[in-house]
């Protein structure tokens, strides 16, 4: 079946009409966290923790920790960059791994993790499918590799959407896989969806952002429109930088590949400097073109 239409089915006709239901009963979740002590302690008690238990075939104990996870992020104890750091010990899995992860969706069919990861690890073996080049350098035979696992990922992520109230992190990389072969109405569902559940927000936002870019089908004026808008909806000074540094990001590799190297390196550094303003990992998970060409750069990296 074609990705915009299995996309279609799974996620505008079935799971995200009911999603605003689910989260208009009560205020919305804002990005707050616990104390920091607090919040670290909880933290580091899942700090590989899961992913062991899964090993061990611990998978009554791994279910209850994973619920207790999505009911910290759903009460708002933790905030979407902390849900998703807890998930990225699951990011590489081996067979062992996946005839575990199995057996633990046969143990508990109505798992929301267990889609959830099983849905996630489809999306980046497509996206590894795929490669860094541009769609008309990469071989035939990869795109369809990426179709057929983006269409496996978009089953089990469709399937999770239903399994527990606040899907956010599904939303968030069901956005990735519409990012590559999805349609502009999917998107904008997507992140109406995941802003409504988590006004606050900074990972679905920065994810549609790159996906208004203009090597993408999109313009640096949707970019600008879009950071506009989530101004005017409230998204705090930290998420606004961010949104910002992704346009001069992409600029400056717009210039790059147009052989200006002065124009390049000068959004470059605006990226970089607004980078330094949101700290944490945000450089390192959202600039690639800006680490690639400043950070990378014997001469330059002085000023990461």
């Amino acid at each position: 079946m074609h990705l915009v239409v299995l996309l279609s089915i799974l996620i505008l006709a079935s799971s995200l009409s009911l999603i605003p239901e689910l989260v208009a009963s009560e205020p919305p979740t804002t990005d707050t966290t616990t104390s920091k002590p607090e919040t670290s302690r909880f933290l580091g008690h899942y700090d590989k923790g899961l992913l062991r238990l899964l090993r061990a075939r611990e998978f009554e104990a791994l279910e209850s920790a994973t619920l207790q996870v999505q009911k910290q992020f759903e009460n708002g104890m933790l905030s979407d960059i902390q849900l998703r750091d807890i998930y990225r010990q699951f990011y590489q899995l081996d067979e062992q791994d996946l005839a575990k992860l199995k057996e633990w969706k046969n143990t508990v069919p109505d798992s929301y993790a267990a889609h959830l990861i099983q849905g996630v690890y489809f999306k980046r073996q497509g996206l590894d499918a795929r490669g860094e080049q541009y769609i008309s350098r990469t071989p035939a035979d990869r795109i369809e590799k990426m179709r057929r696992d983006h269409e496996a990922a978009l089953l089990e992520l469709g399937k999770s959407l239903k399994l527990t109230e606040k899907p956010f992190l599904s939303i968030f990389h069901l956005l990735d896989i519409s990012k590559w072969g999805g349609s502009r109405n999917n998107l904008k569902r997507l992140i109406d969806t995941a802003n409504t559940i988590l006004p606050n927000n900074t990972l679905a936002r920065n994810r549609f952002m790159t996906s208004l870019a203009p090597r993408w089908g999109g313009s640096y004026e949707e970019m600008n429109r879009f950071l506009a808008q989530s101004k005017k909806e409230g998204l705090d000074t930290n998420g606004l930088v961010q949104l910002e540094a992704l346009i001069y990001n992409d600029i400056g590799m717009t210039y790059l590949e147009q052989q200006d190297t002065q124009n390049a390196t000068k959004y470059f550094f605006k990226a970089l400097e607004l980078s330094k303003r949101v700290g944490g990992e945000f450089r390192n998970d959202w600039l690639s073109y800006t680490n690639n060409h400043v950070c990378k750069d014997l001469d330059l990296q002085k000023y990461c």
